[in-house]
């Protein structure tokens, strides 16, 4: 697993040790951001269900503005904080280690809004 395009384009990323997790591959990720063309170097990005981190890494490298990572999983926020700081991004993001009905109420009383949002909730989620 890779960045694909923008300032960290082909670092490395680390992926899960478990398969609670599955990370987006590089191809779909490849798709998703060919749709999105040209991020916004003024965008607000929420990365939902977070796992390892690499979309919302991904929105980073290629310029926005600020992301917040968002995931349960104590394991997961770790490799998405081990990634982050492989990529150099010390500033410019935000992690909760919530479930994500709390990390929405949090966006809502706080009146966030995003310009994208990328929500992939594990396979088992009920």
């Amino acid at each position: 697993m890779r960045v694909i395009s923008g300032k960290k384009k082909g670092l490395k990323l680390l992926s899960p040790l478990d398969n609670k997790v599955r990370p987006t591959t590089d191809k779909i990720k490849e798709s998703i951001f060919n749709i999105l063309f040209d991020i916004d170097d003024n965008s607000l990005v929420l990365d939902l269900f977070c796992g390892s981190g690499a979309i919302g890494i991904e929105f980073l490298s290629r310029g926005a503005k600020m992301v917040y990572f968002c995931d349960i999983s104590e394991q997961s926020v770790n490799i998405t904080k081990k990634n982050l700081q492989n990529c150099e991004f010390n500033d410019n993001y935000i992690i909760i280690n919530k479930d994500f009905i709390d990390c929405l109420n949090y966006f809502y009383n706080n009146d966030l809004k995003f310009d994208y949002i990328f929500l992939d909730p594990p396979y088992k989620f009920e």
